[in-house]
């Protein structure tokens, strides 16, 4: 589908009765939160056997074809007969609903008072269409909001639609390139700076381990042909892509000028700063910092870190080879890459629009304790 298409689409669907959310990093951080992850697993296997059950996909059809059923029904949603990533996809809305999984703020299942947040009064799309701030969930260590649900299923299929459509005429890892240029040019626009004055990494990085995700069921077996249809033999594990840089407090966003002075002045109105538990910051973060860094998908990319550093080397010089670009990143960062040790050079790759850490917004209102 043409760029000017999805923009139209997504568009539209922005102006429909369902709306993406964002979270606020601040309500959340050092916070302690119970980990919800096998009830996101239990859940999400459960949808996908239940697809695959009312929906039997023949032998015929090739794994890559069956697994984008799969992610389609996971994270799609249809607009004027086009399939398109879900704002809001099944399992967001489910987690949100659910009394029994652990958030932060725990008494609102869909979004928080604009008023006790960094986008008070109202975040709004466009600054027309009202939205929610969503509640923070804690996944396998890791606190995110829970649209980071939607990225992962939406925006991964988005992601590999695209990359089933390009694979045929381009190399595997140019193609990967391209997908993940799209998602920095989403977020550049309809589903960030424009729509809220936000630019997440942290999205980015959701969106591209739901593709990781989707391309899995096929490399590595997860998918079988068993009775003549395709079968779930072996169950998704969210924890296997789940990570660091899915967590906005740490994986800081870009704000635009008025975005970030809404975001300065309605923390310096609020006791957000106050409120929260720095020591407990800089713990989580030192968690963070040694996290496992061991997997590594079948292409070579790590995380959606390192394929931005390739993004960025790739558009200083797009005569080198993609594979002789992989290996300059690899002895640059001497894998595996830290998670967050993200170059200037690769940041301006996605966004011209400045990251500070969450102490800086606060260091202004009140003494900020560093870590030891």
């Amino acid at each position: 589908m043409p760029f000017f298409i999805s923009i139209l689409v997504l568009f539209c669907c922005m102006t429909s009765a369902s709306h993406a959310g964002e979270v606020d990093p601040f309500l959340a951080a050092g916070t302690q939160i119970r980990d919800c992850s096998s009830e996101i697993n239990r859940h999400l296997n459960a949808s996908i056997i239940e697809i695959l059950a009312d929906h039997p996909i023949p032998s015929s059809t090739s794994c890559e074809a069956a697994a984008l059923h799969i992610m389609e029904q996971l994270g799609a949603q249809k607009y004027l007969f086009v399939n398109v990533g879900a704002l809001n996809c099944e399992l967001e809305l489910w987690v949100e609903e659910n009394e029994q999984i652990d958030k932060v703020p725990s008494d609102n299942c869909n979004g928080t008072n604009d008023l006790d947040t960094i986008y008070a009064p109202k975040l709004t799309f466009f600054g027309l269409w009202p939205t929610t701030v969503d509640p923070t969930i804690n996944v396998s260590g890791i606190n995110l909001g829970t649209e980071k649900l939607s990225h992962f299923l939406g925006s991964g299929y988005e992601y590999y639609k695209r990359y089933l459509g390009a694979i045929d005429t381009l190399p595997r890892r140019q193609a990967e390139l391209n997908i993940i240029d799209w998602g920095v040019a989403m977020e550049n626009s309809v589903i960030g700076v424009w729509a809220v004055g936000v630019f997440s990494y942290a999205d980015l990085e959701a969106n591209y381990q739901g593709y990781i995700m989707a391309r899995d069921l096929c490399a590595k077996g997860k998918l079988k042909i068993h009775d003549d249809r395709w079968q779930l033999v072996q169950q998704v594990n969210i924890g296997d892509y789940v990570n660091p840089n899915w967590d906005e407090g740490y994986n800081t966003s870009g704000y635009t000028a008025n975005r970030d002075k809404k975001v300065r002045g309605n923390l310096e109105q609020s006791q957000q700063c106050q409120s929260i538990c720095w020591e407990c910051v800089a713990d989580q973060h030192q968690h963070y910092a040694s996290w496992p860094k061991t997997r590594q998908d079948s292409s070579g990319f790590l995380d959606s870190s390192l394929s931005s550093s390739i993004l960025a080397l790739s558009r200083m010089d797009a005569g080198v080879n993609q594979e002789q670009l992989y290996t300059r990143v690899q002895q640059q960062y001497a894998l595996p890459l830290l998670y967050r040790q993200w170059q200037a050079r690769d940041r301006q790759a996605c966004s011209t629009l400045p990251t500070l850490p969450l102490h800086d917004y606060c260091q202004t209102i009140i003494t900020v304790p560093r870590s030891k």
